[in-house]
């Protein structure tokens, strides 16, 4: 079976906003790109069921059913921000009037006003993302968050076919050829083997978000090299999405 291995650019082009944290009336981005809403966004093809997307009908997004399809097949791993790009702003809004207000379907799951702490244009993340099919696409454009702000996607492959073994006492990161080793995100719900050590984490839902992240027991690793950089992942037998939330 074939193995294949690339790394993922996302440029935001417009203000991205989802609500990870709320507090009174501000809610709050947070410093990552969920692995699921990529998943969403990039296979667009293979969730749309209506034109226009009716919260008052049964779940439209049904993790389990949406995602299995992928199981030891392909995944995603969350996107960490690219420092210095990365930058919030704060925005007033207020998007229905209110008639629409009185008349709306209950639990719309979109905030109707109040403050937003988005993500700012320009601001860039990074990911990984393994599979044992070649993606034929290097360039897309993708639409994240509840604004559905446009986001630019491009898609580079690992040099070499990944190395792959089993390990003991692993380290999940990236090591550039040159400076600091830089952290991989996870999603801690869908690793098959449970860490060691975390020193870095943002509770979010569907998934905690974790890195700088170590692994006692033995677990399969895919070691990626890149343009400038050696990647070492959780290989496609300890990493699954879990569909632990039913939206």
């Amino acid at each position: 079976m074939h193995r294949y291995a690339y790394r993922m650019h996302i440029e935001v082009l417009d203000y991205v906003f989802y609500a990870t944290t709320q507090v009174g009336r501000v809610y709050r981005t947070g410093p990552f790109i969920g692995n699921y809403a990529l998943m969403y966004a990039l296979f667009r093809e293979h969730y749309w069921r209506t034109e226009v997307p009716n919260y008052a009908d049964v779940p439209w997004a049904v993790y389990r059913e949406d995602l299995r399809r992928w199981d030891d097949r392909l995944y995603i791993f969350p996107a960490r921000p690219v420092e210095p790009t990365f930058r919030t702003v704060r925005q007033t809004f207020n998007t229905m009037e209110e008639s629409y207000r009185l008349l709306r379907v209950r639990n719309s799951q979109m905030p109707d006003w109040g403050q937003a702490e988005v993500i700012a244009p320009e601001s860039q993340f990074v990911t990984y993302v393994l599979s044992t099919d070649a993606i034929p696409w290097r360039i897309r454009l993708i639409r994240l968050g509840k604004w559905w702000a446009a986001c630019r996607v491009i898609l580079e492959s690992a040099l070499d076919t990944p190395e792959i073994r089993t390990a003991r006492n692993v380290w999940i990161r990236a090591e550039p050829d040159r400076g600091r080793s830089r952290p991989v995100y996870l999603a801690l719900e869908d690793l098959n083997v449970q860490p060691y050590r975390v020193l870095g984490m943002v509770r979010s839902l569907p998934n905690t978000v974790v890195w700088d992240v170590h692994f006692q027991a033995s677990l399969e690793i895919w070691v990626c090299r890149f343009s400038d950089e050696r990647v070492t992942l959780p290989g496609l037998s300890a990493v699954r999405f879990a569909w632990k939330v039913q939206s």
